[in-house]
C-alpha cells in the first residue's frame, strides 16, 4: 500500500510539474491595486509569459508601478516595463513570467 501511495504521488508530481498554475498567477496579478494606474488588457502565452497593458493616470504611477509589480515575485516575476511617454496619458506594457 505504501509503495502504491509513493507511486501515485510520484505520478502526480510528474504530471503537474510542467503545468502553469494560472489561477494563482492571475489571482495575484489582478489582486494588486496601484493608484493612478488603469489596466487595459492582459494576455497570456502557453509558455507562462503574461503581458499587461495599461496607462498611468497619475505621474506618481510611473515610479510606483514597478515597485508594486515586483512585490508579486514568486507568483509572477516581472521581466520589465516599457513606457510610451509619447502618448497622453503615458501607456505601459509590463511583461511577466509565471512561476510554475
Amino acid at each position: 500500500m505504501a509503495s502504491e501511495l509513493d507511486s501515485a504521488q510520484t505520478t502526480y508530481t510528474l504530471a503537474t510539474a510542467a503545468n502553469t498554475d494560472w489561477f494563482t498567477a492571475m489571482n495575484g496579478l489582478f489582486a494588486i491595486s496601484v493608484s493612478g494606474v488603469e489596466f487595459l488588457s492582459v494576455t497570456a502565452d502557453e509558455d507562462g509569459k503574461v503581458t499587461l497593458v495599461g496607462i498611468a493616470t497619475s505621474p506618481d504611477a510611473i515610479s510606483s508601478l514597478p515597485i508594486q509589480l515586483s512585490q508579486l515575485a514568486g507568483i509572477v516575476n516581472l521581466l520589465g516595463i516599457q513606457w510610451d511617454a509619447a502618448v497622453t496619458p503615458p501607456a505601459f506594457t509590463a511583461k511577466f513570467q509565471v512561476d510554475r
